[in-house]
């Protein structure tokens, strides 16, 4: 049986509702959670549970793949399934109390790459039933070993935009084998800007007072 939204699962379908109601076509809905679950949670679960790995990343997996069906079913619509990127790189970025993290980045990235495998399985099982749900990632190309490929990644957990392109030309895989053309809603990626950066340009910066009643002590 389908389980039901859940929380995170309410605004996705208000979303849809929102859509409807406009008269906006969908082409597709994709859903791209995983990576803190794995970061902060299955990992965990193994240890209390004194279980694998495998069967702490499973009811994630299948709770994705739930709301999946539910999708599918009742809208009517392909609906796609990112698998969860590889955990932060241990060696590359130091402790963030912002990124918590259960486990080693070994043991992370099995249970990720567990999780993956689930997912394409079970939406191979799904689509074997009449509803149209597929699961795609680029777990393979963002890691080396179970390592996590740092050059791939922004910060902690976010990828940069060569990751991000690895993922896209998972998609095109996908529209390759299914008859989709979702890739080519993506915008082409400048190769010369591998990741975002924020500059700080306060130093550069000339003030100038915007009011009368401001004073020298306010600056």
């Amino acid at each position: 049986a389908v389980s039901g939204p859940g929380m995170w699962g309410q605004p996705v379908l208000a979303e849809r509702a929102r859509r409807r109601a406009a008269g906006l076509r969908t082409a597709a809905v994709m859903l791209c959670f995983g990576e803190i679950d794995v970061r902060t949670q299955v990992v965990l679960r193994a240890l209390r549970g004194g279980i694998e790995l495998a069967q702490a990343a499973r009811p994630v997996a299948q709770r994705l793949l739930d709301f999946a069906a539910l999708l599918a079913r009742e809208h009517g619509l392909p609906v796609l399934i990112w698998e969860p990127v590889p955990t932060g790189s241990s060696s590359a970025f130091p402790f963030n109390p912002d990124f918590p993290a259960t486990g080693s980045e070994l043991e992370r990235n099995v249970a990720t790459g567990c999780m993956a495998v689930q997912l394409r399985e079970g939406a191979s099982a799904l689509r074997a039933r009449g509803l149209p749900v597929h699961a795609f990632g680029a777990f393979e190309e963002l890691t080396l070993g179970l390592r996590t490929r740092a050059e791939f990644f922004a910060d902690g957990c976010h990828l940069n935009l060569l990751g991000l392109q690895h993922g896209i030309e998972a998609l095109r895989r996908l529209d390759a084998r299914t008859g989709m053309t979702l890739a080519q809603r993506f915008r082409p990626l400048n190769p010369l800007a591998p990741a975002p950066a924020l500059r700080d340009l306060a130093p550069r910066a000339r003030l100038t007072l915007s009011s009368e009643h401001a004073g020298p002590s306010l600056l």
